[in-house]
């Protein structure tokens, strides 16, 4: 900005429209870097600031690989330098690895899996035993079970919406956040399966491949039901309206 002969230069100290865009605002920025990486040929995965670099094997000689990987890791640390950002070094891991703990997950490229971290399953088997000795339980507490949960999926897959469904209806039923609420038997249920089964549900081979053995459709109206698998054998049900009714509930 320039004032009758004085150029003055001004800098946000603060987001214009605060800390709601801040996410936003951090991603798009550094949008620009993943795409020139990208165009380079470079794998990689940016979550806010948390980053992933995928190197592919290239040869079978080891010692090499890890020569290339490096080479692709100082180039990557020396454009966020360059682009004006300072990395933590002490959260930072810059060395080739086979296996790193990202986005609270242990990911292991030679067995080829993914894992929930422990202190994280600890954190969940806590807070199940604070909703069921908790007297006041409120929506808060219920609201950050099933968050930890479905933050599970890309380990345990879609049970961890399917085993929280009435936990969600129980929250959205109520009126605030802090309102105290007692478990229906539905909710409790949820509850005591992953009680038992979150520690069970941790580990996920992302390598291996999966044969599908059957592939059934279904379809249902108040007159009638249909099951077809994929041999195109199917099996059809008619019902009065009033029957099925009561096989739906």
């Amino acid at each position: 900005m320039t004032i009758g002969e004085v150029k003055r230069y001004f800098k946000f100290t603060v987001l214009s429209f605060g800390l709601p865009s801040a996410q936003l605002v951090f991603t798009k920025v550094l949008k620009t870097l993943v795409t020139h990486w990208r165009a380079s040929g470079i794998l990689i995965a940016l979550y806010l600031d948390d980053g992933f670099i995928v190197i592919p094997k290239l040869t079978k000689n080891t010692e090499l690989d890890k020569i290339e990987a490096k080479k692709i890791s100082k180039h990557v640390r020396v454009d966020l330098i360059r682009a004006g950002f300072i990395y933590n070094i002490a959260k930072s891991v810059w060395e080739p690895t086979e296996s790193i703990e990202w986005l609270g997950m242990g990911w292991d490229t030679r067995e080829g899996t993914l894992r929930v971290l422990e202190r994280r399953i600890e954190k969940i088997q806590k807070n199940i035993r604070e909703i069921h000795e908790t007297p006041n339980l409120t929506v808060r507490k219920l609201h950050s079970f099933v968050g930890q949960i479905i933050s599970h999926g890309p380990v345990c897959g879609n049970i961890s919406r399917l085993m929280t469904r009435h936990c969600q209806v129980q929250i959205a039923q109520a009126n605030d956040e802090d309102e105290s609420i007692t478990l229906v038997h539905q909710t409790n249920a949820e509850v005591q399966f992953w009680s038992q089964n979150v520690s069970i549900t941790n580990v996920r081979n992302v390598f291996a491949s999966r044969k599908v053995n059957k592939i059934i459709c279904c379809d249902a109206s108040g007159s009638g039901a249909i099951v077809c698998s994929y041999s195109s054998q199917a099996s059809v049900r008619r019902t009065s309206n009033q029957k099925f009714n009561m096989e739906r509930t």
